[in-house]
């Protein structure tokens, strides 16, 4: 009777401590999450001309699918990446692909907003300008010293 009552509690998973009480534990989930986006993202932008479907993504980086559609969504709820719709013989094909520079849209310009900081400093390594078109018309030069900008009105 004993070990048909553990194998109830075991299949169950009754036994098992409760992890989402421990902070180490939540803090190791949300650090592999992060890790695992981190992931996707780079795979996405270095595999920028090609249809990736949560399929084929979690295929090549050994993710559970549903752990990749879930990271998906993170990442378009932050705004790092577009999900469109395809159809293509009859089926409705969800591809994800890298946002273009022309896509971002940044409410709030600061300091602190680490992709528009990774952006600029990428356009920097490249030797291009970085502008700033805001609403009212006028336009922000940002040099490679963040401190010096030069408005221009047109």
């Amino acid at each position: 009777m004993f070990i048909y009552s553990w194998y109830i509690l075991s299949m169950y998973g009754e036994h098992k401590m409760n992890t989402n009480n421990r902070p180490d534990m939540q803090e190791k989930w949300s650090k592999l999450r992060e890790e695992r986006m981190e992931k996707i993202y780079d795979y996405l932008e270095v595999h920028k001309n090609q249809e990736h479907t949560a399929y084929s993504l979690a295929k090549s980086l050994k993710i559970t699918l549903s752990t990749v559609q879930q990271l998906l969504d993170n990442l378009f709820t932050d705004g790092l990446i577009i999900l469109e719709q395809k159809v293509e013989k009859n089926r409705v094909k969800k591809t994800a692909r890298i946002k273009r520079v022309n896509e971002f849209v940044f409410t709030e310009l600061s300091e602190n907003n680490p992709k528009l900081e990774q952006m600029i400093n990428k356009a920097h390594e490249k030797g291009l300008s970085v502008w700033i078109h805001k609403k009212d018309g006028t336009k922000y030069e940002i040099t490679k010293s963040k401190k010096e900008t030069e408005e221009i009105v047109h």
